[in-house]
């Protein structure tokens, strides 16, 4: 049976099911970022601390002064940040800006989910997303990988619901990051 997992801000909780599967590139990044129209820069953020050394994810962001950023997308790979969040960042070895901190949290959370069997990826997917379109921002990694945001308590019980039947059956493992 698939677990539930949810991931504090300060520790990097992976179910072991939920990655794997899905090959990052040396830089996951946005197709479509949910708040697209605010967002005028990209930033980089390490995703050693999380497992995956040598290998970033790209966020899409609004910048709000000369080191900071508001989150602009929904993070697939790195914890604690969420939709909203406005984050500081330094030069880094690899990029010229690198999030460093959270410098304010929006209140929102991150659920990312994942389709446990490859081969039913591409069913799941399309009923996952008719499900999710309906109330949910959501941004899709892969057919069987999406991240969707959660803007509070009410939200958050409506996206145990929604995966409560589908984690029973052992379809999908999710997490829901702090």
């Amino acid at each position: 049976m698939a677990a539930t997992v949810v991931a504090a801000a300060d520790a990097a909780v992976v179910d072991a099911e939920l990655r794997p599967r899905w090959p990052v590139s040396n830089i996951a990044t946005h197709q479509s970022p949910v708040w697209r129209e605010k967002a005028d820069f990209v930033i980089q953020a390490s995703l050693a601390s999380f497992g995956m050394p040598n290998r970033w994810e790209q966020l899409w962001a609004r910048r709000v002064s000369k080191t900071g950023f508001e989150i602009c997308c929904i993070p697939f790979f790195t914890y604690g940040i969420a939709l909203g969040d406005t984050v500081a960042t330094e030069t880094g070895q690899d990029f010229e800006y690198v999030v460093q901190r959270v410098v304010t949290k929006s209140g929102h959370k991150t659920a990312r989910v994942a389709v446990i069997d490859p081969g039913a990826a591409s069913r799941l997917h399309d009923e996952i997303h008719r499900k999710l379109a309906k109330s949910f921002p959501h941004e899709w990694y892969a057919p069987g990988y999406v991240a969707v945001d959660i803007a509070g308590t009410d939200q958050e019980a409506a996206i145990t619901e929604l995966f409560s039947e589908y984690t029973k059956r052992g379809e999908v493992s999710y997490e829901i990051d702090a």
